[in-house]
């Protein structure tokens, strides 16, 4: 790289040497630059969303389905990135004593939320009221039925959103403005009287892409395991699940979080350089035998007019014999912005 003084014991080059496009074109030479592969460099970080929603539940003396109603902005039920909605009739069975209600989460942050989101209900926010509406003193019986985790006196149940976090999609991402897929939560118990207030609170997490892609490679870009041949005579490789993404300069934060969720990537490292959009970053997908992911992920990403440029990440065989310096594995910058 010019510019560059190395150090070091130089030795013969192997003829056949690896090769990786990184830089899409930022560097002008075509002399290999070795990576830094130490410490992992903390990537994305992840910070708590939150919500709540009062559900009035109101029960017809004729028997009729229960009418729920949302209730938001109580003193003690603060709506911030997550609001709870329920987008169907509610089912109550008195020879159980069971309500069930269909919740589904709304994205009312700036934010994607990505796992883990859950819902909580705490029996101890139950209020119930008389036919009077009047408030009824004493505890109420009603608990979480069948949650994923409780509490050990099960007055505190816990229902993970995360296989449903997506509206009618596998990635598991609810970015801002959208909502979940239904997920049913019962509730039982004996209790039950004419009107009743019920409090679920919600807790997600959104992750941040680092404003600077972090200086480092993760050393699992060298596992041969993870290479997949171009195709019939293409000297390279792509390593599967990883892209590199590099923005544009007048990307916003909320952009390159919205994006980077909007695959379900994950950054693991990058370079940085002094040119628009402050580098490269290496981003892993979901896994994918097919490799078909990452094929719509390209494609995704490029109708972005924040994004200028994403590829695969490709390893390419340059062959001859030459000395460079010994620090590590080598990566040779893919030009012109080549996607492949």
């Amino acid at each position: 790289m010019r510019g560059i003084t190395r150090t070091g014991a130089r030795r013969p080059m192997p003829a056949l040497a690896i090769v990786a496009a990184l830089c899409l074109g930022c560097m002008e030479d075509k002399q290999p630059v070795g990576p830094r592969l130490g410490v992992p460099q903390p990537t994305v970080e992840l910070k708590v969303g939150d919500g709540c929603s009062r559900f009035e539940v109101r029960f017809d003396s004729a028997a009729g389905p229960p009418v729920l109603q949302e209730i938001y902005g109580t003193p003690y039920c603060l709506t911030h990135e997550i609001k709870l909605l329920s987008d169907t009739a509610a089912i109550f069975d008195p020879t159980t004593g069971s309500l069930r209600i269909g919740i589904v989460i709304e994205n009312v942050g700036t934010r994607p939320l990505v796992p883990r989101v859950r819902v909580r209900f705490n029996a101890d926010s139950v209020l119930r009221y008389n036919g009077s509406d009047q408030l009824v003193a004493g505890a109420s019986d009603v608990l979480g039925y069948l949650p994923d985790s409780a509490s050990s006196n099960g007055r505190i149940a816990l229902y993970w959103f995360d296989d449903v976090l997506a509206p009618a999609t596998e990635l598991k991402v609810l970015r801002p403005g959208d909502r979940t897929q239904r997920r049913w939560i019962e509730l039982r118990g004996t209790t039950w009287t004419a009107r009743m207030r019920l409090k679920l609170a919600a807790v997600g997490t959104y992750q941040v892409v680092p404003a600077l892609p972090p200086d480092s490679l993760p050393a699992s870009l060298a596992n041969t395991a993870s290479h997949v041949a171009l195709g019939s005579g293409t000297a390279g490789v792509f390593v599967r699940d990883m892209i590199t993404l590099q923005f544009a300069g007048t990307a916003t934060q909320a952009q390159k979080d919205s994006i980077v969720a909007s695959v379900s990537g994950t950054i693991v490292g990058g370079r940085q350089f002094g040119i628009e959009g402050g580098g490269i970053y290496v981003v892993r997908l979901p896994s994918d035998p097919t490799h078909a992911r990452i094929a719509s992920a390209i494609a995704s990403l490029k109708s972005h007019s924040a994004v200028r440029a994403v590829a695969r990440y490709v390893l390419w065989n340059i062959k001859g014999d030459y000395l460079r310096p010994v620090d590590g594995v080598v990566v040779q910058p893919e030009s012109h912005f080549r996607s492949v």
